[in-house]
């Protein structure tokens, strides 16, 4: 039996010692609990290591899809997915 997924939603850090999974270990920072591996000599700012969990959120679709009425729904339903992500985003 597989177990639920769940997202959550933070900034992307710009190097691997600001994100929240990045710790200290045997005195030394940039250690990643996911990678299992100091990840901050191997990646430069605005990028993230190649296995890191944290991925960007996808852009909404703003294509016109008309006359195409399944394919103009699915894309309302990606809208309202993404902004339900997004939901109170900025009320901290």
């Amino acid at each position: 039996m597989s177990k639920p997924k769940g997202i959550i939603v933070i900034e992307l850090p710009e190097v691997p010692e600001d994100c929240y999974h990045c710790n200290q270990k045997d005195g030394a920072y940039g250690y990643c609990e996911h990678v299992g591996r100091f990840v901050d000599h191997f990646v430069k700012p605005g990028e993230r290591y190649p296995t890191c969990p944290i991925r960007e959120m996808p852009e909404e679709d703003k294509k016109d899809y008309t006359p195409d009425e399944l394919l103009s729904g699915m894309a309302i339903g990606w809208n309202a997915c993404i902004e339900a992500f997004l939901e109170g985003e900025g009320n901290d």
